[in-house]
């Protein structure tokens, strides 16, 4: 009898979860985040829109022969970041330069 018992409510249990609904009104989907006054603004662009500093710097690095991916302008409030997005064997690596072409480090 105790096993009936346990059984059962195992199976209570385990389908109420699989039943389980999210209350009407309450929205599980992510927002995005409105960007604050203080914060970085990044925006995609072509690598030819690259500041001609940071054009130069990219071709003597030893990535000048990588695919580039994606290239990102960062506004800070502190100056510019451009980041070159370039494929390494397969992996997505992440170069961040200066508007002087200044490598930086993370």
């Amino acid at each position: 009898m105790k096993k009936v018992l346990l059984i059962a409510a195992l199976f209570t249990a385990t389908t109420a979860v699989a039943f389980a609904q999210t209350a009407p009104g309450i929205n599980n989907e992510p927002t995005a985040q409105p960007v604050s006054e203080g914060e970085d603004k990044s925006k995609k662009i072509e690598f030819s829109a690259l500041p001609e500093a940071v054009q130069t710097a990219f071709k003597a690095s030893t990535h000048k022969d990588s695919p580039v991916k994606e290239v990102f302008e960062v506004t800070k409030t502190d100056g510019n970041i451009y980041k070159i997005v370039v494929d390494v064997k397969g992996t997505a690596t992440t170069l961040k330069y200066n508007a002087k072409g200044e490598l930086l480090k993370d």
